[in-house]
Order: C-alpha cells, then sequence, then structure tokens
C-alpha cells in the first residue's frame, strides 16, 4: 500500500506542483492592487501593506519584496486564515516558499508567521537567520512553539542574492521537525511531547505576535501551506518547480456578440508545450461560475492536446433578454505551473436588431399645391429571438407632414414592417422639411431621424424679393430696386461695367479693397426679414470669375464689421477659387463648404443660388445655373446680431481678411424666403442664352465685350479673335495654330484654310481676298467662278471644314488673305 501511495504521489509531481494536501498557494504575481490572491482550496486572500514592493523579478513570474518594515504596511497579512482549521485538525504542516534576500544583521528575520495572538510563544514561524550564531549568518531557520521548544538552523551563506528554496515541516504526532533547504534535508529534530500552538493568525513579512517585530528584507515567491507532512520526494519535486511543460494557453478575456436566440460559443486554448500532452483533469474540468453563470452550459470540450496543439470549449448560451452577460471559465488541467486557468466570457446579446429603409424622403417638385401624397419607409427586425416594437413617430419642423401608423407597432424576428408619411401643403407653396424620429426598442439602435423634404414651386416669388441690384444704372451702380430700397455706396474702385450677363450693366470688382457698402441700416434690415420669420431666405447672382484671378477665397454678399480687426458673427455666400468650393457661413462660426470641384471653373458667367433653410441655419442648398450640386448641414446654428454689423458686395468687409470679389457680378437677389427648385431654374433661365462666340470667348476667361471682342487680339499674335473663332484656334495661347497655308504653282496660288462650322452658325462671314500689288484698293474678293478663281470645301469631322481657293495669277507676285466679318 506504501508503493501504492508513492506512486500515485509520483504522477501527480510528474505533472506539476504536489496538490494533494495544498491549503493556500500564493504566486505573488500581482504586479498592481491590494490583495495577494490565493489559489488552493483554503481561498484566504492576504492585503498588501503599501511598503511592500510588487512585480519584482521573481523564481517564476513576479515576487514581493519585503523592506524590513515590522509594522502592517511592510507585510502581507492573511487574517483568521480558513486553512488554520484544517492544521488545527491534522497537527500537521508544510511550508514552502522561495526566498531571496542578502540582509544578515538582524537576530531572525521572520518571512512566513502562523500563530497564536493571544498567547505568548504560541506560533510557527520560518525565515532568515541573521546574528543568531556565527556558524548560522545568512541560513534559515523553522520553529514550532508550543509545549516543547523545536527550532532548526541551517547552515550559512544562504543570503547571497539567489533563490533558494524552503520547506519547513511540523508534525506533532510524531513530534518530528524537519527543515530542507533546495530540497534537501539539512536539519531535523525530535522534541519529546511538544504540541502545536491553536493558529489563529498568519502573516508573511514579520514575527506577528502581539508585539510584531523580526520583519524579513528580501524577496518571496510561490508560498505554499499544506496541512500535512510533506515527503522528501515531494519537496525536492517543489525545489525542482515546475517544468512550464505542458502549458494551457487561453485569452484572458473572449467576447461574443450574439442574438437573442440559444447559440453556440466556441473558446478556443492550445498547447503551448514542446514535449508534454495537455490533458484536461478532475471530474469537471470545465466549469462556469459568475453573476451569469447559470446560462451557460459546456457542452463539449477537447483534450489531450499535443504539444503546440489546439482545441476548444464548446458552450451553449441561452440569454433572456438583451444586454451584456459575464461569466468565469475554469479550465482545470496537467498545466505544468498553473493547473486552474480562467477566462472571462464577455457577451453582448444586440437583440433586437433595428433598422429603416429609406433614410430620408423625399416627396419631389411640384408645380402647384398638390393633394396629400403619401410615401412609406420600411422598419424591420433583424434579430433572432425578439420582437421589435416602434413606440413612438414624432414629426418636428414644417406641419405638412404627418404619420399614419397606429402606434405602439410590433414588427416580429425576421420581419418588417411599412409606415406611411403624408405630405399635405393644403394649398401652400415653397419649401418644405422636417424631421421624424422614430422610436424603437432595438437593442443597437433605439432612434432614427428621418430627413423629410418637399418643394411646391412659389406661385408669386416677386412676393418675397426684398432687395434686387441690376447693376444696370449708370448714375447710380448700387441701386436697390426691390421693397428694401438698401441703395449702397461705391467703396474703392467699384464701378458699372457694361459687360453684363443680363440687362445693361454689371457690378465690375478687383477683389482689392473696392465693394458695394449697404450700410448699417442693412444689418436690422436683412436680419429682420430673412432670419426672424424662420422660413429660410435666398440669396441668387450671376457671377463671372476670371481665369486669371490670384484670389481664393472671395463673397458675393456678406456682412462687414465696420473695419473691425476680427468678425465673430455674421454670414455671407461666396466661393473659394483655389479648390472650386461653394461656402456659406452663418453665425461666423460654421462654415457650409461644398465638396471639391464643385463650383464651376472660372472664366465664364455661372449663376449662383444659396438656399438657407431652417432659420436658425442648419442646411443651405447649393446650385449652380438652375441646377442643385450640393446640400450642407451642420450643428452650428444662429445668425448675427442685427444692430452691430452691416451687409457687403464683393466682399466679406473685415480688416483682416477682406475676402473680397474679382470679376463680375450680375442681377444679385435676395429673397426671405426658400426658393424652391422650379424658382431656381426660373431666374437661371431668365437670362438670354450666351451666343455661341460669348462662350467660346469666356471660356478662354475673356470678356466678350472686352478683351474678348471679336476685333480684338487678346494674345497680340496678330490675329483677331474672330478670326482664331473661325479657325478653331486659341485666343489667349500665342501660339500660332491653324493657319492658312498658300502655296504658288505655275498658273496661280493655293489658299487652305479651317473653318468651324460653329463660327458659321453664329453670322460670321470668311471671305478670302487676294492682290497682286497690297495697295489698298487692289484687294479682290474670290468668287467660285469669277477671274477663273474656284473654291471647295470638304469635311475634316462633324465640326470642322477645310476650304481649298484657288486663284489664277500673272506676274511674278501674288498676294492672298483671309478675312473674317463679325455679326452686327
Amino acid at each position: 500500500m506504501q508503493i501504492i501511495k508513492f506512486l500515485a504521489a509520483s504522477t501527480v509531481l510528474g505533472f506539476g506542483l504536489a496538490n494533494a494536501a495544498l491549503l493556500s498557494h500564493y504566486t505573488f504575481d500581482e504586479t498592481t492592487g491590494s490583495v495577494a490572491a490565493d489559489s488552493g482550496p483554503a481561498a484566504a486572500p492576504g492585503a498588501i501593506g503599501s511598503n511592500v514592493v510588487l512585480g519584482t523579478p521573481g523564481k517564476f513570474g513576479t515576487a514581493f519584496t519585503f523592506n524590513n518594515d515590522a509594522s502592517q504596511n511592510g507585510i502581507v497579512d492573511m487574517a483568521n486564515a480558513a486553512s488554520f482549521a484544517a492544521i488545527n485538525a491534522s497537527q500537521a504542516v508544510t511550508v514552502s516558499a522561495w526566498m531571496n534576500w542578502t540582509s544578515s544583521t538582524d537576530n531572525r528575520d521572520t518571512v512566513v508567521f502562523l500563530g497564536n495572538d493571544t498567547v505568548s510563544d504560541r506560533y510557527l514561524d520560518v525565515g532568515a537567520t541573521g546574528g543568531v550564531n556565527t556558524a548560522n549568518l545568512g541560513g534559515v531557520f523553522g520553529r514550532t512553539r508550543g509545549t516543547g521548544f523545536p527550532s532548526l538552523l541551517a547552515s550559512s551563506g544562504l543570503n547571497n542574492g539567489q533563490w533558494h528554496h524552503i520547506a519547513y515541516t511540523s508534525n506533532a504526532a510524531t513530534e518530528v521537525t524537519e527543515l530542507y533547504v533546495d530540497g534537501v534535508l539539512v536539519a531535523s529534530t525530535t522534541t519529546p511531547a511538544f504540541a502545536f500552538p491553536t493558529f489563529n493568525n498568519f502573516e508573511v513579512g514579520r514575527l506577528g505576535r502581539s508585539s510584531p517585530t523580526d520583519a524579513f528584507a528580501g524577496s518571496v515567491d510561490e508560498l505554499r501551506i499544506y496541512d500535512s507532512v510533506l515527503t522528501a520526494q515531494e519537496i525536492a519535486t517543489l525545489a525542482q518547480g515546475p517544468t512550464g511543460d505542458p502549458a494551457l494557453s487561453v485569452a484572458s478575456t473572449v467576447s461574443f456578440n450574439t442574438g437573442g436566440a440559444p447559440t453556440t460559443l466556441s473558446v478556443s486554448f492550445s498547447n503551448t508545450g514542446t514535449n508534454q500532452t495537455l490533458t484536461l483533469s478532475g471530474a469537471t474540468p470545465v466549469t462556469i461560475s459568475g453573476q451569469d453563470a447559470g446560462l451557460f452550459s459546456v457542452t463539449s470540450f477537447d483534450n489531450n492536446l499535443a504539444p503546440g496543439a489546439s482545441g476548444a470549449i464548446q458552450l451553449q448560451f441561452t440569454p433572456v433578454a438583451a444586454g451584456d452577460y459575464s461569466a468565469t471559465l475554469s479550465i482545470a488541467s496537467n498545466d505544468a505551473l498553473n493547473p486552474t486557468k480562467q477566462t472571462t466570457l464577455q457577451v453582448k446579446v444586440a437583440d433586437p436588431i433595428a433598422s429603416v429603409v429609406p433614410l430620408s424622403i423625399d416627396f419631389g417638385s411640384f408645380a402647384t399645391s398638390p393633394a396629400a401624397q403619401t410615401q412609406t419607409f420600411t422598419v424591420s427586425n433583424q434579430g433572432a429571438a425578439f420582437d421589435l416594437v416602434v413606440y413612438d413617430l414624432l414629426v418636428s419642423g414644417s406641419q405638412t407632414f404627418s404619420t399614419n401608423t397606429t402606434l405602439p407597432l410590433t414588427v416580429p424576428p425576421g420581419e418588417s414592417r411599412d409606415i406611411g408619411v403624408v405630405f399635405d401643403p393644403e394649398g401652400a407653396d415653397g419649401n418644405f422639411s422636417a424631421s421624424l424620429l422614430v422610436t424603437t426598442d432595438g437593442y443597437n439602435q433605439a432612434t432614427f431621424t428621418i430627413p423629410l423634404n418637399a418643394q411646391v414651386k412659389l406661385s408669386n416669388p416677386g412676393a418675397s424679393l426684398v432687395s434686387h441690384f441690376s447693376f444696370d444704372s449708370e448714375a447710380n451702380v448700387a441701386d436697390d430696386s426691390g421693397p428694401n430700397n438698401l441703395d449702397g455706396t461705391v467703396v474703392g474702385d467699384a464701378q458699372r461695367s457694361t459687360a453684363a450677363r443680363i440687362g445693361s450693366g454689371a457690378l465690375l470688382l478687383d477683389g482689392s479693397g473696392d465693394l458695394i457698402d449697404l450700410g448699417l441700416a442693412s444689418g436690422p434690415a436683412y436680419t429682420t426679414q430673412l432670419v426672424s420669420d424662420g422660413d429660410g431666405f435666398t440669396v441668387a447672382c450671376w457671377a463671372h470669375v476670371p481665369g486669371s484671378t490670384a484670389i481664393d477665397r472671395t463673397r458675393f454678399f456678406s456682412t462687414y464689421a465696420n473695419g473691425a480687426s476680427a468678425l465673430t458673427e455674421g454670414w455671407g455666400v461666396g466661393r473659394r477659387n483655389t479648390g472650386r468650393t461653394l461656402v456659406a457661413t452663418t453665425y461666423g462660426k460654421a462654415d457650409y463648404l461644398s465638396p471639391a470641384n464643385t463650383a464651376p471653373a472660372a472664366g465664364a458667367w455661372h449663376h449662383y443660388t444659396y438656399v438657407l433653410r431652417n432659420v436658425p441655419v442648419n442646411r443651405v442648398d447649393f446650385y449652380v445655373d438652375g441646377v442643385l450640386v450640393d446640400s450642407r448641414t451642420t450643428t452650428v446654428t444662429g445668425f448675427n446680431d442685427p444692430t452691430s454689423v452691416g451687409f457687403a458686395i464683393g466682399a466679406l468687409g473685415r480688416s483682416n481678411a477682406f475676402e473680397g470679389f474679382d470679376g463680375r457680378l450680375d442681377d444679385l437677389r435676395i429673397y426671405n424666403r426658400e426658393l424652391a427648385a422650379a424658382n431656381v431654374a426660373d431666374l437661371y433661365n431668365s437670362a438670354p442664352p450666351l451666343s455661341g462666340y460669348d462662350s467660346w470667348a469666356s471660356s478662354f476667361g475673356l470678356d466678350p465685350a472686352g478683351n474678348g471682342a471679336p476685333l480684338e487680339d487678346a494674345d497680340r499674335d496678330g490675329l483677331a479673335n474672330s478670326v482664331e473663332f473661325l479657325l478653331g484656334a486659341s485666343p489667349v495661347s500665342g501660339a500660332s495654330v491653324n493657319l492658312p497655308l498658300v502655296t504658288k504653282g505655275a498658273n496661280g496660288i493655293t489658299f487652305v484654310y479651317r473653318r468651324e462650322s460653329a463660327a458659321l452658325d453664329q453670322g460670321f462671314v470668311d471671305a478670302v481676298e487676294y492682290s497682286n500689288l497690297l495697295s489698298a484698293g487692289s484687294w479682290s474678293t474670290a468668287v467660285q467662278g469669277v477671274n477663273g478663281v474656284t473654291i471647295s470645301s470638304v469635311d475634316l469631322d462633324a465640326d470642322t471644314e477645310e476650304v481649298t481657293v484657288t486663284i489664277p495669277t500673272t506676274g511674278n507676285r501674288a498676294f492672298a488673305r483671309l478675312k473674317v466679318t463679325a455679326p452686327q
């Protein structure tokens, strides 16, 4: 029987540390906190004093370092540990620990104290020897103080800064105590008739009697307390230390996202050892504890993992509702270092899962006020187990929108429900917008906001016009013909130009200090009329930005601050030329910027409209040439103080960021309502179309009424703009391209040139003239069949033809030229 018992113990020890009679096990691997965990059956954690250093290098992992402090701050105190009952019952104990120290100045330095704090000299302690006697300097000791006084001392020289395993056993039944160093028995004694103390106090780091003393200076690791006397073989195995093979590896936390239906969860683990097979051990090697343990059950697990192999533990999880759940999974195995490992299970149950489509509803544009219109959106429950409930549908904004669904509305798992939204303007016109707040019990998202929009073309947009600057008046270029009658004052060299897009005049600015000042009265006037009524407003104008401009940030219409160094309030509209973005600003804080390249390229007239919605503004619609190109929203809302600022045309007006406009502005209109898309299109279409020639000149950044006029030569290459228009050449490059070709033959000359059909369509007339003298009255026009002249043409492509003129000549010299006449 004795041999069988020994073999059983050897088998256990071969897999790891001895545990047959283990009560408490302190790894001292904590690096933070104030509690030393006890992984043994006694589960007696210790309170860590503030002068104990955690996380120092240990024999295995980390260790605790003590600083010769006999106060409560210098120890780990297990207090009335539950392990005492087992030791008192067995009248036998083994203390095992790893120690590392250098001090030898004290009489005795106690590492482990198991005692009675009510009776003097009733305790068991193990520690390092100091000045006990010369032979034992730097050694270790073990004592059991009760009836009789067995005390053991080990040889000197152990205080060498190296780790040493110390084991002390005491057996009241056999009256024998033993002291082991590094697995070897170094001392034993038999003291007849000695009795165990009745233990009720457990400390590490000092002699914890009623007057504590003999504090330890050094490090301690892997403290184990047994309620029996271990054999020499078992102690030798402890001194060898764990081999680290096999080794169970599992994540400290495993997280899952699931629906509400019962589901299988898989926790992966592996054997990171190199030689030994990992086996999950015990009657129940996988257990679950914690607050939500009852919702988990172990269905299967892999076992006998070869070195380097991985396996999984399968769990059944049955949630009761949506929310977050947690539990602790404990895995018992033959892991050499950690017989039991734990991982935290975290499960987020998202169910029901709500979704809404579409994310916005636009009823479109109507030419006249329609009867009630209905569109639907769909609420879906993508969850697996629980019903989705729609509790509320709240419309904020225009009350022309409403819903027609009875609430609450239940959506079973995997199903959808349609909800109707009604738009009924009841004869009104304008832009209508609102937000529909959908409130559900969806776990993933409980609320959804659906923007609602509709437009009814204004039947009389002129009724909402508050200012109109046509720039047609020669006497007063800043005349406001609208109801506001806010005639402006010319500042700098702002002037009227006849190169207009609509009407007879435009405002010409160079972006360098010139503008139209509308005065301080414009601040309260515009704020009252545009902002205070809460139904939004519109700014529209024609603008021509020259392709040569070097200015980036420009404003068409904006607040100004009378030369103040900073403008903290206000709003305005314009564009940024470098990135070709449209810009509107509210409250001096929020810039609504369209994406890059939204604004048209410079060098031509374009119509810009800014519809600022829902005052305080939280949305701006940008239109170019009558078409919506972008919408921007922001959470920053509000407008300027109407008593502090005025308005300007062509600049922001503050001294440190003028943002002046370089180019021409025309037909600036300001409305106190949000124009509908159809009204914006009407504004754009009300301007007469540009001629093909004007569009061509503008595309090169030329002014059709100025340097781009037909008889001008913008690039000074000797060819009038009209000639380059007909030839299909560039009026600004200065390069000689598409030039006519003249060749002389035996009987005359041949003149070949290109001709664009667009020029002919615009009424431009081309003709070839020839002469022998170059005098003013000597030129003749080449006419088919006259004086032997032949003219023919051939199409080069759909827009271009090549014309060949053959002219008979006599004499030694002949000349030919191309003449282009622009339409009147």
